[in-house]
């Protein structure tokens, strides 16, 4: 295997056919606007000298220190063009001796592709997938679901639980800021979300749970051909007894079925976090390991990473 840095333009026709969200020109045009991040390709070459994949990587700055990851906040895969062995030690050597970075953050998860280039070793992450096939209907998907997640779908229905597909940040936005806020956690900007709407276009969408006409949950996604990634899923605590994220769940996947979506992909989640990874679980989804490498550059990164550790240990202990 040869690796060498190429230009995205020039390999990006191939990665658009991959319908991969996290090597999209969309993609790379809102983190490039919103972080500031600059896309880096590696490309692994045969011994003909043929490129035969691609890893898009992206490079930026924040608080300081220059982070390389394969992608912003995110996860992304080896796109192969042909068969070609992959070695992830050479990769990250060839990336410290021809970048300058503080911390290499590699988080690869095969999804369309075989995973069996990746190390073998333990996993803590995974993305969990529903996988359809093309001629999967909506009765279909709800047939093979855990019958639990079936009744869960029929009672929201009988709640007149209301569906409203649209692209409004503005209503989004505040059911999204509730979310985040009990969770502990900072909520995005507005603009983040506004520029998600702007590059992506048509592909990006909001459906929306109403109850009487007020909005009380949304899940907020974009299409990339057949593959639907979901960003984020937000939802008022209070309305929880009417079954909302099941009404959520299942009409993104009915909208995404209409569409041509074979890849429902549902997000992340740790090992810990098993009440989510059951929810996802009981419609269809299955766990998609994802491979991750941390390399600290730096005595600055390093002194970062444990700081942020510690205070992530503190608030568990402080929520104890």
């Amino acid at each position: 295997m040869i690796i060498k840095e190429i230009k995205y333009n020039e390999t990006a026709e191939h990665l658009n056919r991959t319908n991969l969200i996290s090597v999209s020109e969309e993609h790379i045009d809102f983190c490039r606007n919103y972080w500031g991040a600059e896309p880096v390709c590696l490309g692994f070459f045969n011994n003909n000298n043929v490129l035969s994949a691609v890893l898009v990587l992206l490079r930026w700055q924040e608080n300081g220190l220059i982070y390389l990851g394969a992608s912003l906040k995110s996860y992304t895969e080896i796109i192969f063009l042909k068969d070609i062995d992959i070695d992830f030690k050479k990769i990250i050597d060839f990336i410290k001796k021809n970048f300058a970075f503080d911390i290499l953050d590699l988080s690869i998860c095969p999804i369309i592709n075989n995973n069996q280039y990746l190390p073998k070793s333990n996993w803590f992450t995974a993305t969990y997938i529903l996988k359809t096939n093309n001629s999967a209907s909506p009765d279909d998907l709800l047939r093979a679901m855990d019958g639990k997640t079936r009744n869960q779908i029929k009672k929201s229905q009988e709640y007149n639980l209301n569906k409203e597909n649209c692209q409004d940040v503005e209503k989004f936005y505040p059911i999204y800021c509730d979310t985040i806020e009990r969770l502990g956690a900072r909520p995005k900007s507005r603009k983040y979300f506004g520029d998600l709407k702007n590059y992506f276009g048509r592909n990006f969408y909001i459906i929306f749970a109403e109850k009487d006409r007020q909005a009380i949950g949304a899940n907020l996604f974009v299409i990339k051909g057949n593959y639907l990634a979901l960003l984020f899923n937000a939802s008022k605590k209070d309305f929880w007894r009417y079954n909302i994220n099941d009404f959520l769940y299942w009409e993104t996947i009915r909208f995404g079925l209409s569409q041509g979506v074979a890849f429902f992909d549902f997000g992340l989640n740790a090992k810990r976090d098993k009440k989510q990874i059951h929810f996802k679980a009981g419609f269809g989804a299955r766990a998609f390991p994802i491979y991750h490498s941390v390399t600290l550059n730096s005595l600055r990164a390093f002194f970062t990473i444990y700081k942020n550790k510690l205070i992530f240990l503190s608030k568990l202990l402080i929520k104890k």
